[in-house]
């Protein structure tokens, strides 16, 4: 009797060990579960978190807010998508008809300033000032370099008559002088045209010349600076840096993503 209930004893211990060690493996897999969870658990706030702060707000004149995220702008449009709706339609509004935009996370920007721009429309537009700048250049330098050589052809055209009229003058007053044995009259003798009078209509188109031309210029120069200032925003643009969360469901691992462009 006695060894019976040893034996019984023994057989408790070990299953009594066995289920213990398997209630054990039980809790342990559910901490390492609980430990996931609350990774994932924070990771989901963090996206949130990121999501929040990424909502931009279009203020209307009329102060109605709209909560948004902004795709792009222009000089007359806003492009954007609902906030609550990511995956929506896209919605455009007259920019004369925004009183602000405030972008987050970064403070509100007045609507006056330039519209924000991706790397590839900068590089676009950089490249159209630069051939506006020497289209422009290029037609008022020759605008100019025309309407001077046309003026100096006239002033010329204009000495030579001077210089013949004045000749035919003095043999006229020799003839004269001979045949009367006096000086003619004044009204006796050729008067020179103006140069106006003379050059006209080129001396005109060169005026007119000159002063397209420096409009040219100055549309030239104009294009220049706003080439410079792109050029200047995309090397601000290829500085940024941005951070994107991450979840591999296959290695169980996340973090947090850092993208830099330059």
């Amino acid at each position: 009797m006695t060894n019976t209930t040893q034996q019984l004893r023994r057989l408790n211990m070990k299953n009594f060990y066995e289920l213990f060690s398997s209630k054990l493996d039980l809790v342990l897999q559910g901490q390492y579960s609980l430990h996931l969870w609350k990774g994932l658990f924070v990771m989901l706030i963090v996206v949130s978190y990121s999501n929040v702060n990424a909502q931009d707000r279009i203020i209307r004149n009329d102060g109605e807010e709209i909560k948004a995220k902004v795709l792009s702008e222009d000089d007359t449009y806003i492009k954007y998508k609902r906030f609550d709706n990511p995956n929506g339609p896209e919605y455009f509004l007259y920019k004369k008809d925004v009183k602000d935009i405030v972008y987050e996370p970064k403070p509100g920007k007045p609507i006056s300033n330039a519209p924000r721009y991706t790397i590839e429309e900068l590089e676009r537009n950089a490249s159209k000032y630069k051939r506006k700048q020497l289209l422009f250049s290029s037609i008022g330098a020759g605008a100019v370099v025309a309407g001077v050589a046309t003026f100096f052809t006239v002033q010329g055209n204009y000495n030579k008559y001077k210089s013949q009229l004045e000749q035919t003058n003095r043999e006229f007053s020799s003839w004269y002088t001979q045949n009367y044995n006096r000086e003619p009259n004044a009204s006796d003798l050729a008067r020179p045209k103006s140069l106006t009078a003379f050059g006209s209509p080129g001396i005109y188109l060169a005026a007119a010349g000159i002063a397209g031309g420096v409009v040219f210029e100055l549309l030239g120069i104009r294009n220049g600076s706003l080439r410079r200032k792109t050029l200047k925003e995309m090397e601000q643009g290829r500085t940024q840096a941005s951070f994107q969360p991450y979840y591999n469901p296959t290695t169980r691992t996340a973090g947090v993503g850092l993208t830099l462009k330059f």
